[in-house]
């Protein structure tokens, strides 16, 4: 008996492999254009206009259109794009899904229906309601404008935090009701540390104390372990604020607060690939003194280590040789020795010259 449980066991686990098939099938209607090209594309840590056409098909006279691939794909926010690059509208998609969609340009990005994708249905309802916030969101704006007394200002901010306080409920109830998915980790992601008031011993609020609680609790609910939320366009801007805004830009301390995050990316293939090479060129770019020697930290920990996989062998020598070029000169390091003859013909050398101050003449 257990022989056979085995094999039924064994059988299906094949059945289910055989069937559980990679790419994504995504079957289009727009009601209301024909006989034009569509692409599907996906943003990569940043927001807009910062996407990548992965696919394209074209509607057919009734406005249908498949867009498939068989390719093992990454998960994440994608979209669909008119040949108009104007309109558009975000999905969320995985690796292995088949669905139906049906939208319209008139009403692009809203109104969008889909068939065979709940989380989707789930997600155009928080599309709808932060359509609906906007509007009141612009409503409390020209108020605001308007407002004739500080009474009538303090009543419409009331109103604005209120409006935040709606929009943070929705996410939390969200990722309670449907967690472990793509968007209950994008909410969580959005999420920012909430920082109790700390005050001082004579009454005033301790910002000290408050900074460095909102920097230990930053990356608290970034699931590095996702790497969906690569091909979403939060994640440029979490690295940004986390690097430019709570990290001070002293060499030593930025080392090691970058190998701290790298060593949290390792958890995702594609988020450790992003981290590095984000932290690397920030430091190549960065007009900060002396960023050059996070750059040549980063070549050295992960470039000359074997780490970037996603380097060609010449781009890769490239950095090498960058890192090996500037890491002479790098703030604190020692200079590269100068050796002359001084007046009486003598040997003169700079790094055995015990000095507050050097001329050289």
């Amino acid at each position: 008996m257990r022989q056979i449980l085995l094999a039924l066991f064994v059988l299906s686990f094949s059945y289910s492999n055989l069937f559980a098939q990679d790419g994504y099938t995504i079957k289009l209607k727009v009601t209301d254009q024909a006989d034009k090209k569509v692409f599907l594309a996906h943003y990569y840590g940043k927001p807009l206009p910062t996407i990548y056409k992965v696919d394209s098909a074209t509607l057919d006279k009734k406005g249908n259109a498949v867009i498939q691939s068989t390719d093992k794909i990454i998960g994440g926010l994608y979209l669909i794009i008119l040949d108009d690059n104007a309109h558009y509208f975000e999905f969320l998609l995985d690796n292995g899904q088949k669905m139906d969609i049906t939208a319209s340009v008139a009403k692009m990005p809203m109104d969008v229906t889909f068939k065979n994708s709940p989380e989707n249905d789930r997600f155009f309802k928080y599309v709808t309601f932060l359509s609906e916030v906007s509007s009141r969101h612009q409503q409390l704006t020209a108020d605001m404008a308007k407002a004739k007394t500080k009474q009538d200002s303090a009543a419409i901010q009331e109103k604005f935090r209120a409006m935040s306080v709606d929009v943070t409920q929705f996410r939390k109830d969200y990722i309670k009701q449907h967690p472990n998915t793509l968007l209950s980790n994008i909410f969580l992601a959005l999420e920012v540390p909430e920082v109790p008031t700390v005050k001082k011993q004579d009454g005033t609020v301790d910002r000290e104390a408050q900074y460095k609680q909102y920097k230990e609790h930053y990356w608290d609910n970034f699931d590095f372990s996702d790497e969906r939320l690569v091909y979403t366009p939060l994640l440029e801007g979490k690295l940004e604020e986390y690097f430019t805004k709570l990290v001070p830009g002293i060499p030593d301390t930025f080392n090691k607060e970058a190998d701290i995050v790298v060593k949290k990316s390792r958890a995702s293939k594609e988020m450790f690939k992003f981290v590095v090479h984000w932290l690397t060129n920030y430091a190549q770019e960065s007009n900060l003194m002396g960023m050059d020697a996070v750059f040549v930290h980063m070549v050295e920990s992960y470039y000359m280590k074997g780490d970037a996989y996603w380097l060609n062998p010449g781009t890769l020598q490239k950095y090498i040789d960058r890192a090996r070029s500037i890491a002479p000169n790098v703030i604190g390091n020692l200079a590269p020795e100068l050796k002359v003859k001084k007046m009486d013909n003598a040997d003169f050398s700079l790094n055995g010259l015990d000095a507050k101050y050097t001329l050289l003449v």
